[in-house]
């Protein structure tokens, strides 16, 4: 009898809600890249080779830093919190680590974030793809956008 109602209290303890998967961002490295590659090269069309490859270096940097800059503001902005960051296609990119948290997460719950870097702007243009959300902002100010999105908090519709 002490038995049963040990188990009794114990196993009506409530239980913790199962949680919903997170979402998850995936940044396009690669895009990105490559958009301040081109960007780059029609900015210089009439430098020699040696001037082009600083250039296209320069570039590569500058988006390195908008990334960190990103993902930085990404990790502190509290409308982010729950939303797991991917990097896919960048220099440091962990493929397996990525396809880990990826497995964990429906496809429903995937959006790829496209930024169309140019290193002559501040504010880059980016988009998600399969949401028809858009806008054009500094690092911070993308993270906390994109973040509000998936949250349905806001949205900016194309």
């Amino acid at each position: 009898m002490m038995f049963l109602s040990v188990c009794v209290a114990a196993c009506n303890k409530p239980q913790k809600p199962v949680q919903k998967e997170s979402a998850v961002v995936i940044y396009d490295r690669a895009w990105s890249r490559e958009s301040a590659i081109y960007d780059a090269a029609h900015t210089i069309r009439s430098c020699s080779s040696q001037i082009a490859e600083i250039c296209k270096s320069n570039a590569e940097k500058q988006e390195d830093q908008f990334y960190l800059a990103f993902s930085t503001a990404f990790q502190l902005d509290p409308n982010c919190s729950g939303i797991l960051l991917v990097s896919l296609g960048g220099v440091e990119d962990n493929q397996t680590r990525s396809s880990k948290a990826l497995g964990k997460v429906p496809i429903s719950e995937r959006w790829i974030l496209e930024v169309s870097f140019s290193s002559e702007k501040e504010k880059q243009r980016w988009s998600i793809l399969s949401h028809s959300a858009s806008g054009e902002d500094d690092a911070p100010s993308m993270a906390r956008s994109v973040c509000q999105i998936l949250n349905g908090k806001s949205g900016k519709v194309l």
